[in-house]
């Protein structure tokens, strides 16, 4: 991140991405790790997804390779957070609830994703 000079997003997302942002701080380059962890700390869920919008330096072919800060987003999702899009979701529920009818017992299992 040597290279950025645009500033990074932190953000704390609740149960989905659907859901309002819970936190959104922006952190000037260079991003202390203290400060990501700290913002974090007060949102401990098992359904929240920690996003960092930031910038890594990358080697990228132009006329020519060169170093230059690249966007990525770092996330950690919960183990609850519904990741999925609305439209996923529904195809899942219908695949459970096809099999559910044809063979009860394989419902358990393929709930718990």
């Amino acid at each position: 991140m040597r290279l950025a000079r645009q500033p990074s997003v932190f953000k704390v997302l609740a149960v989905s991405y659907s859901e309002p942002v819970l936190l959104e701080t922006l952190l000037q380059p260079p991003v202390a790790v203290e400060q990501v962890l700290a913002s974090a700390k007060d949102f401990h869920n098992a359904d929240s997804c920690y996003r960092l919008e930031t910038w890594w330096d990358l080697w990228q072919y132009q006329a020519d390779w060169e170093l230059s800060p690249s966007r990525v987003a770092l996330c950690c999702l919960g183990p609850q957070f519904d990741h999925l899009p609305a439209a996923a979701r529904g195809a899942r529920q219908a695949a459970v609830s096809r099999r559910a009818h044809h063979d009860p017992g394989t419902v358990a299992a393929e709930q718990v994703v």
